[in-house]
């Protein structure tokens, strides 16, 4: 948490640096997956990746770093707040109307969840919300 802290105040002064390369999308996937895979194991919850078959040998070009932090962080909060069911990882290409293709994330869990009124504060630096049973988190 210190070093997101640490990130967003370099993003706001402007000296946030990327360290932007050519990296397996497949590889950091299965790599970000296996650190949370002992945990599920331990909760008793199920952890599944599927990517599309696209990105089999596809390289992407982008923070390798950054990337990782952010499918680490949700994969964290998704594990802190799912206790029964499993969470599910999806990794697939997208194109844009100029056909140029993005690497887009999907997960999704069988957790808790956030209140519906906290819904609006998600994209809020360091905001407060609280999930269904009233536990806060940071957002």
């Amino acid at each position: 948490m210190v070093e997101d802290i640490l990130n967003f105040y370099s993003m706001e002064t402007g000296n946030f640096k990327l360290d932007i390369d050519w990296f397996s999308a497949r590889e950091l996937l299965e790599e970000t997956i296996d650190l949370f895979k002992l945990q599920c194991d331990l909760k008793n919850i199920a952890l599944k990746l599927d990517i599309d078959h696209m990105l089999s040998e596809k390289h992407v070009c982008s923070d390798r770093n950054r990337t990782k932090q952010v499918l680490m962080n949700l994969l964290s909060n998704a594990l802190k707040f799912t206790f029964q069911g499993g969470i599910f990882v999806k990794a697939r290409l997208i194109k844009d109307f100029d056909r140029e293709e993005f690497l887009e994330f999907e997960i999704s869990d069988t957790g808790i969840g956030i209140k519906e009124e906290d819904h609006q504060n998600l994209f809020k630096p360091f905001g407060m919300m609280t999930n269904n049973n009233g536990i806060s988190a940071t957002g």
